[in-house]
C-alpha cells in the first residue's frame, strides 16, 4: 500500500511539473504574441482566410461527392432488385401462356 501511495505521489510530482512546464512555456508563447501583434501581417492573415474557406468548401464538395456516391448505391441496388422482379414476371408470364395453350 505504501509503494502504491509512493508511486502516486510521483506521478502527481511529475504531472505538476509537466504542468508548471506547460503554462511557463504557454505564458512565453503568449507574450511573444503579444509582442508581434504590431507586425501582423494582413496578407498572411488574408491568406490563412482563404486557406480556412477553401478547405471548408473542399470539405463541403467532399460531404456531397460522398451523398452522390451513396445515392448512386441505392440506385444500383434498386436498379438490381427491378431486374429480379422483371425476371420474375417475365417468368409468370411464359409460364401463363404455357397454361393458356
Amino acid at each position: 500500500l505504501t509503494a502504491a501511495k509512493k508511486k502516486l505521489q510521483s506521478v502527481r510530482e511529475t504531472v505538476r511539473a509537466e504542468l508548471v512546464t506547460a503554462r511557463q512555456s504557454a505564458e512565453a508563447r503568449f507574450q511573444v504574441a503579444v509582442g508581434d501583434h504590431q507586425n501582423v501581417n494582413l496578407a498572411h492573415l488574408s491568406l490563412h482566410n482563404d486557406l480556412l474557406q477553401a478547405s471548408q468548401e473542399l470539405a463541403l464538395l467532399q460531404e456531397k461527392l460522398d451523398d452522390d456516391r451513396r445515392t448512386c448505391d441505392h440506385f444500383h441496388q434498386a436498379n438490381k432488385l427491378l431486374q429480379v422482379h422483371n425476371a420474375e414476371l417475365d417468368h409468370q408470364l411464359e409460364h401463363l401462356k404455357i397454361e393458356r395453350k
